[in-house]
C-alpha cells in the first residue's frame, strides 16, 4: 500500500515541478508509482522511492534514461523531467526521492491479444538494442548483487520452504541442479555489460501488435551476463503460450539478427531462462507471506509455473538446437564432426539391408506425389498395402527405398496434432529412409555398437517393434541407429547394453499389424542425440 494520498501526489508534482495534474496510482514492486495528467492532456509518471533507498540507485536510473534518450532508438523510452532547480530527483525525506519522467504511451504486450511473429522478434530485437545500446555506458551502481539477476538465481532457494506442493519443489531442485552443474561453471567465459534486466510483458509496450514502441521502468538495471537480456526476454515470452520454445526461438531470432550471439553464449541459455522463472516463482511464494495483498508481487507466478511445467518435460539439448538453428547456425554441432567421419568410413560400413541383385526403384510417397495418389490409396492398411504392391510391380521392382525429409500426406490426421502458438499443427517431414519390402527379411548392423534402447512401440501407425543401437566412433562422436516397425521377435533376445558386432543380424521387418500397422519396410533413422528418450 502507497504511504500517499493522491491529493499529496499532487502537491508534490507542483511543488517540485509547477505542474497541476490529476494522479492516478500505479501497480509496481520498488516505487509508489503514479500516472499524472495535466489538463492540457499531458502525462507523466511520477515515482517515489521507497524508504532507505540508496540515492546512487535513483541516479543510476537518470543517467541510463538520460543515456538512452540521447541516441536514436526504433522505440521511445522515458525521458527525466527536470525538477523546477534543474535538478534530476529531489529528496523529500532522508534515503527517499522524488522523481519525474514523461509517460510512454502504448499498450502493454500483456495485454494484447496474440502475440505474432513479428511482436515476438521485436521483442528480441528491442532486448538487443537496449545491450547494444548501453555497451559504451557504466554506472557504479550497476555493479551490484541483485536478486533479479538470473545469474544469481541459486540465492532464491531460500523461499523453497514457500513452495506449496511436492511437485513444484520437485521442479524447483531440477531447474536449480541444472542452473548449477551447467550453467554457473561457465558464466565466467561469458560477455558482460549493463542489461535494462527485465523485458517482460508489463514494461514492453506496442501500438500495433507486431512491434515494441516503447520500453519503460529501468530500475532493475544491473552489470550482468549479456545472454542473461534474452534469457528474461525469453522467459516472459514463452508464458501463456502452447509452444514456448517456438516463441523464444522467435525472440532469439530477432535478438540475433541485431547484436549477434556467441555459441557459447546460445549453450546456457535454456538454463538461465529456467533461472529467471525459478526467481520469479520463488519470490512469489515468499511475497505471498509477506504481502498477500500487493498482487502485483506475485502477478506472475502461475503462468510462471506453468511455463516451468512445460519446460520440465522438454528436453535442454533440443531447446539448445532450436535456439542454434534460430541463430542461422547448424543445428546440433556433432553434425560436421558426423559427417567429417562418415565421409573417411562410408565404405566400410555394412549394408543394413542385402539389397545385392534386387530390382529397386524410388518411392514418391510425397504430398505432391503423382504415384501415390489420394487419401484412398492409403487409408487403411488394406489399400496401403495394395498401393505399395502395385507400385513395385508397375516400376518391376522388389525393393522400394526413400523417404527421407519427405513431406507426407499420413501425417494430417489427429493422431499427429499439436497444439501451436498459431492453432493446430501437425508433424509432416519423414525423419528416416525407408525400405519397402517384405516382412521377414533380415536387418544387419551397420557397425558396431551396443544395444542403447529397445521397445514396442504398438500405437497405430507408430513405429512398433523399435530398436535403437549406440555407436561410439570416438572420444568426441557418438551417434545412434534406429530401426523402426521390426518383428516381435526381433526384440525377444536382446539386452540393454549388449554388444552389436559390424554386420550382425538385429532384427527382421516385420508385418502389419504388429509393425505399427504399415506394409512391411525397414525405418532406419540416424541420430546424433538420443534427447534422453529410450525406445522411441
Amino acid at each position: 500500500m502507497s504511504a500517499f494520498t493522491l491529493q499529496q501526489i499532487e502537491q508534490l508534482a507542483f511543488q517540485h515541478y509547477n505542474i497541476s495534474a490529476k494522479a492516478k496510482p500505479l501497480a509496481g514492486e520498488v516505487d509508489h508509482n503514479y500516472w499524472l495528467q495535466t489538463e492540457s492532456g499531458r502525462a507523466y509518471t511520477l515515482k517515489i522511492s521507497r524508504p532507505n533507498t540508496a540515492s546512487q540507485a535513483v541516479d543510476f536510473q537518470a543517467k541510463i534514461m538520460q543515456h538512452l534518450g540521447a541516441k536514436e532508438l526504433p522505440f521511445q523510452v522515458p525521458k527525466v523531467v527536470k525538477t523546477k532547480d534543474g535538478q534530476d530527483w529531489v529528496a523529500i525525506a532522508p534515503r527517499q526521492y522524488l522523481r519525474l519522467q514523461t509517460w510512454v504511451a502504448g499498450k502493454m504486450i500483456d495485454d494484447w491479444q496474440h502475440r505474432s511473429t513479428a511482436l515476438l522478434q521485436s521483442w528480441g530485437k528491442s532486448a538487443a538494442t537496449l545491450c547494444q545500446t548501453l555497451q559504451d555506458f557504466d554506472h557504479p551502481y550497476a555493479h551490484r548483487s541483485y536478486k533479479w539477476n538470473p545469474s544469481e538465481s541459486l540465492n532464491s532457494r531460500i523461499y523453497e520452504q514457500y513452495f506449496n506442493t511436492p511437485t513444484e519443489k520437485q521442479i524447483a531442485k531440477y531447474f536449480w541442479t541444472l542452473f548449477e552443474e551447467k550453467a554457473l561453471p561457465k558464466l565466467s567465459y561469458l560477455r558482460k555489460g549493463i542489461n535494462y534486466n527485465d523485458a517482460h510483458e508489463h514494461n514492453l509496450l506496442t501500438q500495433n501488435g507486431t512491434s515494441i514502441s516503447g520500453i519503460i521502468d529501468f530500475g532493475d538495471a544491473i552489470y550482468t551476463e549479456t545472454i542473461n537480456e534474452l534469457a528474461i526476454a525469453c522467459a516472459y515470452a514463452g508464458m501463456k503460450m502452447n509452444n514456448p520454445i517456438a516463441a523464444m526461438c522467435e525472440v532469439a531470432r530477432g535478438f540475433h539478427q541485431t547484436f549477434p550471439l556467441e555459441e557459447k553464449e546460445v549453450e546456457v541459455l535454456f538454463y538461465l531462462i529456467a533461472a529467471r522463472l525459478m526467481i520469479t516463482v520463488a519470490n512469489a511464494a515468499y511475497h505471498k507471506h509477506q504481502a498477500p495483498d500487493n498482487e502485483y508481487l506475485f502477478i506472475s507466478e502461475r503462468p510462471a509455473w506453468e511455463l516451468l511445467e512445460k519446460l520440465y518435460v522438454f528436453s535442454p539439448d533440443l531447446a539448445h538446437y532450436h535456439f542454434r538453428s534460430a541463430c542461422g547456425w547448424e543445428a546440433c554441432p556433432k553434425n560436421e564432426l558426423f559427417y567429417s567421419w562418415l565421409r573417411k568410413e562410408k565404405n566400410e560400413l555394412f549394408s543394413v539391408i542385402d539389397l545385392e541383385k534386387q530390382p529397386i526403384t524410388y518411392l514418391d510417397l510425397g504430398v505432391d506425389s503423382l504415384d501415390l495418389g489420394n487419401n484412398s490409396n492409403f487409408d487403411t492398411i488394406a489399400a496401403f498395402n495394395e498401393t505399395i504392391d502395385r507400385l513395385l510391380k508397375e516400376k518391376e521392382a522388389s525393393v522400394g527405398v526413400g523417404g527421407y525429409t519427405e513431406i507426407r500426406p499420413f501425417y494430417s490426421t489427429d493422431a499427429y496434432a499439436i497444439e501451436g502458438n498459431n492453432g493446430a499443427q501437425w508433424r509432416t517431414v519423414h525423419l528416416g529412409f525407408d525400405v519397402w519390402m517384405k516382412a521377414g527379411t533380415p536387418v544387419f548392423a551397420p557397425l558396431e555398437g551396443i544395444v542403447h534402447s529397445f521397445q514396442d512401440n504398438a500405437a497405430e501407425r507408430d513405429y512398433g517393434p523399435t530398436i535403437i543401437l549406440a555407436h561410439r566412433v570416438s572420444e568426441r562422436l557418438t551417434f545412434y541407429t534406429l530401426y523402426g516397425h521390426l518383428s516381435r521377435i526381433s526384440l525377444n533376445s536382446l539386452q540393454i547394453g549388449q554388444a552389436i558386432q559390424k554386420g550382425e543380424q538385429i532384427a527382421t521387418i516385420g508385418p502389419p499389424p504388429e509393425n505399427g500397422n504399415w506394409p512391411a519396410h525397414l525405418h532406419f533413422q540416424i541420430l546424433l542425440d538420443d534427447l534422453d528418450k529410450k525406445g522411441d
